[in-house]
């Protein structure tokens, strides 16, 4: 689990979140830094926030691009971050 300002910060990145090159950089930056504190967290809400249905398509493109970004970078040398390819 992930401590609370941790989530309120990835819940505001995820809501906020460009099909930009800096906005997914500042965003897969969070996520690869927070791995150790909870992986399996963040990866079932990028994965939950994909998934509904009233979220427009750039924001749900902006959404893959982290994940893509993110697995991408999954053999960074960070703790717990390879659980987020799976």
């Amino acid at each position: 689990m992930l401590p609370a300002g941790h989530q309120s910060t990835l819940e505001v990145l995820l809501r906020t979140l460009e099909p930009t090159r800096a906005s997914i950089h500042r965003a897969s930056a969070f996520v690869i830094d927070s791995a150790p504190l909870g992986p399996l967290h963040l990866a079932r809400w990028i994965g939950d926030s994909l998934d509904l249905p009233s979220t427009p398509l750039r924001l749900r493109l902006a959404r893959l691009f982290l994940t893509s970004d993110v697995l991408a970078n999954a053999s960074a040398p960070v703790p717990g971050i390879g659980v987020l390819c799976t």
